[in-house]
């Protein structure tokens, strides 16, 4: 197996631990529905790439603390064409996490704070 995909088989293992069957059966339970209104409600529902509307999160890290939810810093909101071009190549292939984690950094920024400015965000 290629070492890219290792992180998936960790977050799988992990899963299977907390007693979902994949992450598909995660991304369906209630335990997830609460931890993506955090993250939401955290970032006021704006993309910490563009800026724009986010309905999505991306997981910066699949550790227990982070798919439990109580890390929420490995969380991002993004606009589902962040999100889209961030985990896919143009071809459609999956991009591993670290590369994905890396078209995000370059864009992300921080959620608008009490001046209303954006500002760029250590990710």
């Amino acid at each position: 197996m290629q070492r890219r995909w290792l992180v998936y088989v960790r977050r799988d293992s992990i899963l299977a631990e907390m007693g979902y069957r994949d992450y598909a059966e995660y991304l369906r339970s209630a335990l997830w529905a609460t931890i993506r209104q955090a993250v939401l409600d955290r970032d006021g529902h704006r993309c910490r790439c563009c800026g724009e509307r986010g309905w999505e999160v991306h997981h910066r890290r699949y550790t227990r603390a982070a798919l439990e939810g109580s890390d929420l810093s490995a969380l991002l909101t993004v606009c589902r064409e962040c999100h889209e071009r961030a985990e896919f190549t143009g071809s459609g292939r999956k991009r591993s996490l670290r590369w994905a984690n890396r078209i995000l950094n370059g864009k992300a920024v921080s959620p608008r704070i009490r001046t209303g400015r954006p500002r760029r965000a250590i990710l």
